[in-house]
């Protein structure tokens, strides 16, 4: 189950919300063993104060991926340059003013307990 935190400075609707989080939880099947998007946990904040070099950022993002597992530079970069499109396209917001990390992680807390491996 990936969690995937997108930090927005624009404010959103509830219908923009739920478009962007289905967006970017489809992305996910990039990932090897994570073809599931319904299987995402999606955690849209939206009205933040960003900033870039001591100024605001009128219109960015900073989406943060945690995955269980490890995967492949291709499958991050295709991920990145798939949930940019969708800022770009969906909230109009450039390249730029995009930013995205990704961490791994080998074990993941569910059901009471720590999961191994990817499945």
């Amino acid at each position: 189950m990936p969690y995937i935190n997108v930090n927005l400075s624009a404010k959103l609707t509830d219908e923009q919300k739920s478009t962007l989080a289905g967006a970017v939880a489809h992305a996910v099947t990039v990932f090897s063993g994570k073809p599931r998007p319904e299987f995402s946990m999606i955690d849209i904040e939206d009205g933040k104060s960003l900033f870039f070099c001591g100024e605001p950022l009128k219109n960015g993002a900073y989406v943060s991926v945690g995955l269980h597992g490890q995967f492949d530079l291709s499958e991050k970069d295709a991920y990145t340059a798939a949930v940019t499109e969708v800022l770009r396209e969906q909230l109009g917001i450039q390249d730029t003013a995009i930013y995205l990390t990704i961490s791994e992680f080998p074990t993941w807390g569910v059901l009471g307990k720590q999961q191994t491996g990817r499945e």
